[in-house]
C-alpha cells in the first residue's frame, strides 16, 4: 500500500500511511487503572478511589425497537 497516493486539494499528493492496529489493555505494562480515579485525602495526599456511578439509571428500563 506504500505506492498508493492520496490526492488532496490543489493537486498535492502524499503517500498513504499505514499503522498496525492498537493492542489491548492486557498487553500494557504497567496495567492501566481504568476504574480508579485520582483524589486527595484530608491530609492532601494523592490517593486513588474506585469509580462509583451516580445511580441516575437505577430502576429505569430501556426500550429497544
Amino acid at each position: 500500500m506504500s505506492n498508493v497516493k492520496a490526492v488532496y486539494e490543489q493537486g498535492i499528493t502524499m503517500p498513504v500511511q499505514s499503522q498496525k492496529p492498537p493492542g489491548g489493555q492486557h498487553e500494557m505494562k504497567p496495567a492501566p487503572e481504568s476504574y480508579r480515579l485520582p483524589a486527595f485525602d484530608d491530609s492532601g495526599n494523592l490517593t486513588f478511589q474506585d469509580y462509583k456511578a451516580a445511580g441516575k439509571l437505577t430502576g429505569k428500563a430501556a426500550l429497544n425497537a
